[in-house]
């Protein structure tokens, strides 16, 4: 997977830092278009959702049904947490993530202008 500097600048930052979301954008609407954009990748990801009130957490799962990537989102930001350890993530599971951390940050920012 090739990435531009931009777009590697854009994951990090979203993954480290989290993304900000509007006030007003319907948690369980957002929810649904992130799983929805997963499910559609062309990569061997599965995704869960479980929406909780005002608050939800999508899981990004791999072809051995481990975690690879969760996005806790809220009604003011999207948080992602790499439940594996650095040294137990192996490339296909960084990819994986990485694909999916890309499809929520078009998504957010496609939805929440």
């Amino acid at each position: 997977m090739i990435l531009s500097r931009e777009e590697k600048r854009i994951i990090s930052n979203a993954l480290q830092n989290g993304l900000p979301i509007l006030e007003d954008t319907n948690v369980e609407d957002l929810t649904l278009k992130i799983w929805e954009s997963i499910s559609r990748m062309p990569y061997p990801i599965e995704s869960s959702f479980n929406i909780m009130g005002n608050s939800s957490i999508v899981s990004v799962i791999n072809e051995e049904k481990d975690n690879i990537l969760e996005a806790m989102i809220t009604q003011k930001d999207i948080q992602f947490r790499l439940p594996k350890a650095g040294y137990k993530r192996s490339r296909a599971d960084s990819v994986a993530a990485t694909f999916a951390a890309m499809s929520i940050v078009g998504i957010v920012l496609n939805t929440c202008k």
